[in-house]
């Protein structure tokens, strides 16, 4: 596991947030890529380390990038849940 929120290389800045929207070390999270042309990856990242959603936005606003960090939070935590359901 890393152990940095945000990161920044050769204009590739990534950062990993919390299911509620917060940086965080911790999974579940979503990994946000933004590269240098604009081009955002936004990956969800469970506990176990499987990435069930991706997404993949270009040139997107700040607002855009932000609503799909809340949307992919709410489906880890909807992923998380059932996970936590099927093993008891």
């Amino acid at each position: 596991m890393t152990r940095w929120a945000s990161t920044n290389r050769n204009g590739r800045v990534e950062t990993f947030t919390d299911v509620a929207g917060q940086p965080t070390t911790a999974r579940p999270h979503v990994h946000t890529i933004h590269e240098p042309d604009g081009h955002v990856t936004l990956i969800a990242t469970t506990r176990d380390g499987d990435h069930p959603h991706r997404v993949e936005l270009t040139d997107p606003s700040g607002t855009a990038v932000r609503d799909q960090q809340l949307r992919l939070g709410r489906l880890l935590n909807e992923h998380e849940r059932n996970r936590d359901q099927r093993s008891r």
